[in-house]
Formats: structure tokens, sequence, C-alpha cells
């Protein structure tokens, strides 16, 4: 019998995509690990799941009014965004910011 695998990426983004819950969920524990080690790239992770799960970088660009080659940047392992380009990623996918450390759809 010939086992089909499935990229962990592939797999993360799949059920974000159904569960726009869940992907709030993600990005908002995906922030209090930042917040306790100081790890970007673990966060940015997160994030390019969920945008990837909510229609990819294009769509997102086009959402945010940012240049697609900027996102894949910023969005990248050794990305490096501003907090406002961060926020405007989240406001295209719907995702408000109430208050530090709180994230809602």
């Amino acid at each position: 019998m010939n086992r089909v695998y499935r990229d962990w990426d592939e797999v993360v983004e799949k059920r974000l995509t159904d569960n726009p819950e869940e992907a709030r969920l993600y990005l908002l524990e995906a922030m209090q690990e930042y917040f306790n080690d100081n790890n970007l790239s673990t966060f940015l992770v997160a994030l390019r799941h969920v945008v990837n799960s909510q229609g990819g970088i294009g769509l997102i660009a086009e959402r945010s009014g940012l240049d697609r080659r900027h996102l894949y940047r910023v969005l990248s392992d050794n990305g490096n965004p501003h907090f406002s380009t961060i926020i405007t990623v989240l406001r295209a996918l719907n995702i408000k910011v109430d208050r530090l450390g709180e994230l809602r759809v």
C-alpha cells in the first residue's frame, strides 16, 4: 500500500482554511510565543500559514495594497517587517487587534 504524505505546511493551512477562529487562535499563540522568546520567525511562519490559508500572498497583497514581492520578503523566515506591515496584513485577513495580544475575527 502506498502512503501519501502531506507537507506540514499544507496540513496546517488546510485546517486554518476551514476555521477562521482556529486561524485567529493560532496567530494569538504565535504572538504569545514571540513575546516569550523574541523568535520573530515563528510568528512569521504562523502569519504565512494564515495568509496562505486565506487566499495566498497575491490576494492578501491585493487586499492590503502591499507589493506582492515585498510581502513575500517580509513573511519569509528572515523577514523583518515593520509593525505597520503586520497590522496591514492582519487587516487584509479581517483580523482586528483590539488590545495588545488580543486578536479577533
